[in-house]
Formats: C-alpha cells, structure tokens, sequence
C-alpha cells in the first residue's frame, strides 16, 4: 500500500492525499503549481486542498508571492494523527461523563470492559440479537484482528437475512477487503469514511465503542443501553454517515473475488 492510500484511509480526501505525498517527496519548500504538477492534481483544486492541509497544520506558507509551501515531517503527521484519534476518543468518553453527571445514575447499564475478547463477544451478542445494525471499522490492523473473522461473518449473515445493516470503513479497508469482509459487503449499505472516528456498534438499544491506546492497540470497550445516551451516540454516527462517500462495490467486489480465487 503506498502513501496515498494509507493517508485516504485515515480520513484524508484523494487529493489531500496526494498532496501531501507531493510535498514529502519534495522535501523542500514548493509553489501550488509545482505541487499540483507532482501530484497530478487539477492547478484550479489545488489552492483549495493546501488551504485546508494548512488548517489543519500540516502544510506551512511565508509570506513570498508566489506563496511556497512546506510540509511537517513523516514523524509529526503521525504524532497529529494519533492526536486526533486520542481526541476523538475523548469525544465519546464525554458524552458519557456528561450523562453520567445529569443524571448521576443511568437508566440502563454502561460498563466498561478490557480485553479483545471480551469486546469481540460483546459485539456478535449484540449483533445477533438486534434489527439494525450500524457498525465503524476503524482503520488499524489491530482493530480488524480483533473482529475477525467472527464479527464479519456475524454481520454477513445479517445482512443476508434482512440487509438492515450499515458500514462504515476506511477506503483502504474497502481495498484490501477479506474473504468474511466481501461476504459482508455484498449486502451490507456500505461508505467510506472520510474522517477518522472510533470503532462503534449502534444498533436499536445499544452502543459498543472499541477502546485503543495511543497507539492503536484494541484495550477494551465502552457499552451503554441508556436510552437518552445511546440517542446521542446514533446521532453522532448519523452525522459521519452523512459525511462519508456511499461506495459502488459490484466491480471491487468482483475484482477482489477474482484475485481471492487465483491466489
């Protein structure tokens, strides 16, 4: 996988992406044009792009005209990412302080739990037993260990049955999409996600959010059936559903089962 996919599948767009690919490689300050040139990017998208990476901190202009940008190093961008996802955490862990001090006690049961295991039970219980299901593959590779094959398959089979379930996944994800994956996928409402965000199960009366350390390791989970908090949960996930790209999968999905078949 190169730099570009792995920068889509932690939330930024293609052209972000690529963007900021084009800058690392120059290792030096650039002009628009310059990078739009090495990126293969459209010279009238580009000034847009750098004007949001520079939001966000990653790119850095002076005051010359034309304006020349540079890029933080490979190790910064990761230390921000890590930020961001320990943030995004500390978003859903919030929420449940917030009710937790409204109503000093819930009206339904929230825990908190550790272990893989004991968050890959968690997740097929809640799964088999609920209509609808909404669900966010986060994009590391201890998140998928952690759910596979179990949870997929699980989830597969729902979708078969009813097709009431939603997923969320990193484009990169959709890429190197398994065997339990494509037979979720086939039936599944599936989009990429165009931010990062935890991983999380919503279905009608329960919320499960995957736990990880800085540095993305699985440790646990948070589950709630509060009914004003798992409310607040489903709406935050409605809102990165809103956000995210719905995805045509029939030609990924024959091209990942071709390659499946003949490797």
């Amino acid at each position: 996988m190169n730099l570009v996919q792995t920068l889509q599948g932690v939330g930024f767009t293609l052209y972000e992406s690529k963007a900021i690919s084009a800058c690392l490689e120059f290792g030096e300050e650039a002009t628009a044009v310059e990078i739009a040139s090495r990126a293969g990017i459209p010279v009238t998208k580009v000034y847009s792009v750098l004007k949001a990476l520079e939001n966000r901190g990653i790119l850095s202009s002076g005051f010359e005209r034309p304006k020349r940008y540079s890029c933080i190093s490979m190790a910064e961008l990761k230390r921000m990412l890590v930020e961001e996802k320990r943030r995004e955490q500390e978003k859903i862990l919030s929420v449940l302080d917030h009710h937790a001090r409204e109503r000093h006690a819930c009206k339904g049961p929230t825990s908190v739990f550790w272990g893989k295991g004991e968050l890959k039970k968690r997740l097929c219980e809640g799964i088999a037993s609920a209509e609808n299901v909404s669900v966010i593959f986060s994009e590391e590779e201890s998140v998928r260990e952690a759910v596979k094959p179990n949870v997929l398959r699980i989830l597969g089979k729902k979708a078969r049955k009813n097709g009431r379930v939603r997923v969320l996944f990193p484009s990169e994800s959709l890429e190197n999409a398994g065997a339990e994956a494509l037979a979720l996928l086939a039936h599944a409402n599936t989009r990429a996600m165009v931010s990062a965000a935890p991983s999380m199960m919503v279905t009608d009366g329960l919320v499960i959010v995957g736990l990880q350390d800085l540095e993305g390791n699985i440790v646990g989970g948070i589950e709630t059936r509060d009914p004003p908090l798992v409310a607040e949960l489903r709406g935050y996930y409605e809102l990165l559903w809103e956000q995210s790209s719905p995805q045509d999968i029939t030609g990924l999905l024959n091209e990942r089962r071709a390659r499946i078949m003949t490797a």
